[in-house]
Formats: C-alpha cells, structure tokens, sequence
C-alpha cells in the first residue's frame, strides 16, 4: 500500500512538461499553449495538500473499493510527499513530453510541437493597428490590417509575452531571425495556432458545402487561403472574446479553463470543477500500478486533452468488450422483444448512443457486438458528411495513414492482413471489419478522445465560417481593399493618411 501511494500522489506535482518562461498564449483551435501542449502540472505545490486531501475522501467513499485501502491517518504523508516531489521537474531534459508515462500517446509529437503563427510581422514582430483618420473630438481611429496581405509561419524558441525570434525559411530550408508576436494585447491582430489542429481543421470542413467567398464580400471575392480567413473570422470578434488567443464563444472541452492571470500551468482549475477521481478508483479497483495509476490520475485532471491525437486502438489492447455490465439480466424489457424489432428501435438511434447500448441488456449487447450495426457505423466513417470521420487520418498529417493501416490490422483475422502495398482495400473498407467494436474502443482512448475534442471544435469553428462566408465580419474593423485606380500600397497609404501605430 505504501507503493501506490507514493506512485499516486508523486504524479500530482511532477511535471508532463519542461515548462517555458513568460505570458502564454492559446493556440486558437485547441485552447493549448504551444510546445508544452497545453499546462505542464497537474496542480502546483500549494495546492497538492488540499487536493490530496480531497483524493484521500474520495478513495474512502468511493463504490470501487473496500474501506481498508486507504487510512486516514496516511494524509499528511500524502501530502507531505506531493510538495517534496514538486521539484523533481528541473531534472528533466527541455520539451520532454509526460516523461514518467508510457502510453504512446502522451509522448511528444511534432503535431503539437510545431507552432504557426499567422498575421502581419513589423519589425518587432507586431501587427499593429493602422491609423485611418480622427474624429471630429480628435480621437484617432485604427483599423486592422486584412487577412489577404497575411503571412503564414512556422515559429518556434518562444522568449516572452508570446514573442518567437525565429521563423522557418522553406525557401533557404533553415531558421531565420525575425520576430513573431501572437497576442492580442496592445491592439496586435496577430494569431497562432499548432499544426496538428490546423491541419484537422482544413481536413474537417467541408469546404465544398460553403457559399464562396464572394457571397459575402462583392467587392473582394478572391478566394483567401484558410489561414487568412480564420485570421479574418478571430480578428472580426470583439476582443473581449479572444483575450487569451482562444475565443470565447467556442466550446473547447474545458481545456480553456486552464488559462488562469495569463499562464496555463497546470490543470487544477479544469479539475475544480469536478474534484473527481473516478478514473482513478476504477484503476486501483483493477488492480492496477504504476504508470497506468499515473494515466488514470492524469485523467481525472483532464490531461487527455493534450495527448497527441495519431494513436488508434488496437485489437489487443482494447477493453473488455464482453463484461460491460455482468448485472444486466435475461428478465429485463429488451430481452424479450424480437430481434427485428430491437433492430428497428436501436435503428433510430444515433451512433453516439450505441456503446452505451452495451450495459442495458445481454441481447442488446449482442446485438451490437455480433456486427448488426456495423454497416451504420462503417457509413458514419465513411462518408463525406459522416459523424464518425474524424476516426479516419488526415493525410496531411505524417504518419498518420501508416499508424491508422497498422491498428486497423490488429481487428483482421491473421489470413486478412495486409500491408497497405498489398492490397488497394484498406482494412476499414473491408467488409469482415469489426466497425462497431474498433468504434467503441476508439470512443474510450484517451488518444481518439481528443481527437473528438479537436472534431467538435472544428464543427463550430464551420459554423463561424459559415456566418463569414454568408453575412461577412462579425465587425467590420479592417483596413478597406484600395479601389482600382491605387495601384500601390504606398499610394493607398498616403492618400487615405494611413500609418502604422
């Protein structure tokens, strides 16, 4: 007992993270700060006291265990050993990803390492707001630089106050010098977001279902790149919304509760609100140790919502899919209706609804994990407007289709294994592929959760594309596009008196 313990509560204060100095800025897509990946602790030394104490009254109340597995009287140890351990994280080597954890998808990836950042970059590295003429009481006005004459840039080496000295040249192929400021501080219009969330965002949306540009802006209908209009879509807002890079209309799983007098350090406030442990009841239930006590720790904080995102499941390392629920018995309503007609009920449903199906009876079970909705989950994969595709890789992202070719082997039979070489029919594709029951296992890793997460946030980011491509900014606070006969911007400038501030 003094094993886990020590293995429990010493996860409290180290760190999944080297962490960085200066004011953080969120990454608009994911609400996570660059190369950290979102906070670094999962609560810092001050707090592991009380959280300890809270960990210990949940354990000793928790349905999973027996009353003998925590005592009392081992919270000031607890505690004690928490804040000695906060300190271990100088130890560890810079960018290190959760370095005390051996799943796979807490390791670090170059999907939330790489950094881009998009904007207007003055010599300081700003986009300051443009001067454009004084009202009657002497008051100057500004407006924003537009998203058409934005630049698009890998950064990286953060300093401070969100300022990255170096961005990628692909035209020499190496680092230069130059600032980057991603803030919107001091009237700056500048954003940034990591790649992976990017990327998933141009996969996701279904761009040939939104009105073209033109729609919405006669007057400028080019089409602008995907960085320059979610440039635009951000900076249109009020800045009350993206006070901290991320917007506030946006629903970011609670990983935006995190940001806390300008830093994301740690994940205790996502945690306040729940103060749950239930993952971490269950673990010690089933007997688990180690990392994986860690993990189901981490869990209960929300840490799963900065894992990286290219981890599938596999068929030898899913759950138990047969002993959802050992307690649900022959003489429930369910299990004396016909078979087609259970079909034609569940039918209704969505596909979100059907692992939780599991636990109500043995013949609904059955009925989902002898492929009878298969053929509904394989469509919501499969096609274009599908619920379910975000399951699918992205093909921008490296590695991506190796890694989702390689687990979805693990659910064959060995005589249907293939390498992608080999076959033009991937195994997703195949007819004897076990859809529902990859789709459930999917539904519960920490990896395809967050990867969830990133789809839900890019759903309502397609709205918000949708009101820009339809009703135009939310304010209109950008420079005008120069009329015809402008032919410079230096022209454009000077006749209409604008100058940088």
């Amino acid at each position: 007992m003094a094993t886990l313990r020590h293995t429990l509560l010493a996860a409290l204060s180290l760190p999944l993270s080297t962490p960085l100095m200066g004011n953080d800025e969120l990454c608009s897509l994911s609400a996570m700060r660059p190369f950290t990946a979102g906070p670094w602790l999962l609560c810092k030394a001050d707090d592991t006291a009380d959280i300890a104490a809270i960990i210990l009254s949940n354990l000793l109340s928790s349905p999973y265990l027996p009353p003998t597995t925590f005592r009392p009287r081992d919270l000031e140890n607890m505690a004690n050993l928490l804040i000695e351990k906060h300190s271990m994280w100088r130890k560890l080597h810079f960018g290190e990803r959760f370095p005390w954890l051996s799943d796979p998808s807490t390791q670090k990836w170059d999907g939330f390492e790489d950094f881009i950042a998009i904007g207007h970059f003055s010599e300081d590295g700003e986009a300051p707001l443009l001067h454009w003429g004084d009202e009657d009481d002497g008051v100057k006005l500004y407006r924003r630089p537009r998203g058409r004459e934005c630049i698009v840039r890998r950064v990286n080496h953060r300093d401070a106050w969100c300022a990255f000295p170096l961005y990628w040249d692909d035209e020499v192929g190496k680092w230069q010098e130059g600032w980057s400021v991603i803030s919107p501080y001091n009237g700056n219009t500048n954003i940034g977001c990591l790649k992976a969330p990017l990327m998933y965002l141009k996969a996701w949306i279904q761009w040939g279902v939104l009105p073209p540009r033109s729609y919405a802006f006669p007057h400028d209908p080019e089409p602008l790149s995907v960085e320059a209009e979610l440039y635009e879509i951000v900076n249109s807002r009020d800045t009350a919304e993206r006070e901290n890079g991320a917007l506030g209309l946006i629903d970011y799983g609670g990983m935006e509760i995190n940001f806390h007098n300008y830093y994301q350090d740690t994940y205790k406030l996502a945690w306040d609100k729940y103060q749950s442990t239930r993952h971490l009841e269950r673990a010690i239930r089933d007997g688990m140790s180690g990392d994986d006590l860690m993990i189901a720790l981490s869990r209960d904080f929300g840490a799963w919502m900065c894992v990286r995102t290219d981890v599938w499941p596999t068929s030898s390392a899913r759950g138990p899919l047969i002993h959802l629920n050992d307690d649900c018995h022959s003489t429930s309503a369910f299990h004396s209706l016909p078979t087609e007609i259970l079909v034609s009920i569940l039918s209704h449903l969505s596909v979100h609804h059907y692992a939780p199906l599991l636990s109500v009876s043995r013949s609904v079970r059955y009925l989902c994990l002898n492929g009878v909705f298969d053929a509904t989950v394989k469509h919501e994969i499969l096609v274009a407007d599908g619920s379910l595709r975000w399951i699918l890789p992205v093909t921008t992202m490296s590695g991506e289709e190796e890694a989702f070719h390689a687990a979805c082997l693990t659910w064959l039979p060995p005589s249907r294994q293939t390498s992608p070489n080999e076959c033009s029919v991937t195994p997703i594709h195949q007819e004897h592929f076990p859809h529902f029951a990859f789709i459930r296992e999917a539904w519960m890793q920490d990896s395809m959760r967050n990867r969830r997460r990133l789809w839900s946030i890019t759903k309502q980011f397609e709205q918000l594309w949708w009101d820009y491509r339809t009703e135009g900014w939310r304010n209109d606070v950008f420079v005008p596009k120069p009329l015809p006969d402008e032919d410079s911007d230096d022209d454009y400038q000077s006749e209409d008196g604008l100058e940088a501030h």
